[in-house]
């Protein structure tokens, strides 16, 4: 059992960074945030801890029992126990705020696709033509789920992946333009669409 967050080593602060925090965790209900940095767990120290693995195995234990997480949030310095639980997490998250969608997506993984597609449809039946797209600090995952979850929110559009070196290749896709149309099963062609991405 966990916590339900992802983290990175971050060479700038020489700690792991929470990159996210899934809805309705614990780590959500103990009041972490994404760009928290992780001093200790249980009081040791995680200064240098590259390996990630390490520091889950630190998170991770028995159900019901409590981790001790030190963060520095916004320059503050936190101490918090967080409860241990079975962490079922899902691939999106969606809510309407004002009158405009808002579509997150965490991972590209098997499910993703899926509940993209729900999503969607979910804004439809509320007639919502104004969409926020975010994917900002995802997780990345099948270059296949990607696709398939442009082919609800984006018209005809050619997108890449780039491979590091040695292997410096780019494969293109194409998405099929299920998006446009009247007769689209995906969000109308005249609906609004806004990205959020990390900046590089």
């Amino acid at each position: 059992c966990g916590i339900g967050i992802v983290t990175s080593y971050s060479d700038d602060s020489n700690c792991p960074i929470i990159r996210q925090i899934y809805p309705d965790t614990p780590a959500k209900k103990a009041g972490l945030k994404v760009g928290d940095k992780i001093l200790y767990v249980n009081k040791d120290s995680t200064r240098n801890l590259r390996d990630i693995g390490k520091l889950t195995e630190k998170m991770k234990g028995k159900e019901g029992t409590y981790v001790e997480v030190t963060v520095l949030s916004q320059g503050e310095k936190k101490t918090v126990k967080v409860k241990r639980e079975k962490v079922s997490y899902t691939s999106t998250e969606k809510k309407i705020l004002n009158g405009v969608g808002y579509l997150k997506i965490y991972t590209f993984d098997e499910k993703a696709s899926k509940e993209v597609k729900k999503a969607v449809q979910y804004f439809k039946d509320k007639n919502i033509t104004k969409v926020i797209l975010d994917i900002r600090n995802n997780q990345g995952g099948l270059i296949d789920s990607l696709v398939d979850c442009l082919e609800e929110v984006v018209p005809k559009v050619a997108t890449w992946a780039t491979f590091n070196p040695p292997l410096s290749s780019r494969i293109f896709f194409r998405t099929t333009g299920r998006f446009d149309g009247a007769k689209s099963k995906s969000i109308s062609g005249n609906s609004a669409l806004s990205l959020f991405r990390n900046r590089k």
